[in-house]
């Protein structure tokens, strides 16, 4: 029984990226960026961060450290954030390689990632505060 699970996780797994970011619903509402965030750390996120180079002036790219089933179960009904008063489109890329913090903006980590110290949630939410700070004072609007 638990090798048909896994199985079919790992298509719908599939199915879902295949065929890109669609709501379970067309209703679906903005979620608070934390709230996704305590989920995937109570899913077994190890670390997150954001695609600084990805992330565009009303979506933000995030790169997450846990198996992609668990991952996609997390976040797919949700296309939008809610951080900071802002709304913004949200793509996720699930990851066992790394973690990495280069070329990201760390938002979270429970260890140690070469020279960054462990990213506590609201340590990371300042992190993405002056990060976007930065691009808007830059007038990085993609």
């Amino acid at each position: 029984m638990g090798q048909t699970d896994n199985r079919t996780m790992t298509e719908e797994t599939e199915k879902w990226l295949a065929d890109g970011r669609r709501p379970i619903s067309h209703e679906t509402d903005a979620v608070s960026l934390n709230e996704l965030i305590q989920k995937l750390i109570s899913e077994g996120a190890a670390a997150i961060g954001l695609e600084k180079e990805l992330s565009s002036a009303d979506g933000l790219y995030f790169k997450v450290y846990l198996p992609a089933a668990t991952g996609v179960s997390v976040v797919k009904q949700y296309d939008t954030v809610d951080f900071n008063g802002e709304t913004y489109n949200t793509d996720w890329i699930f990851d066992m390689d790394g973690p990495s913090f280069f070329g990201r903006v760390p938002i979270y980590s429970d260890f140690t990632i070469r020279e960054v110290q462990p990213v506590p949630v609201e340590a990371g939410r300042e992190n993405l505060r002056e990060f976007l700070r930065e691009r808007d004072a830059r007038g990085h609007h993609e």
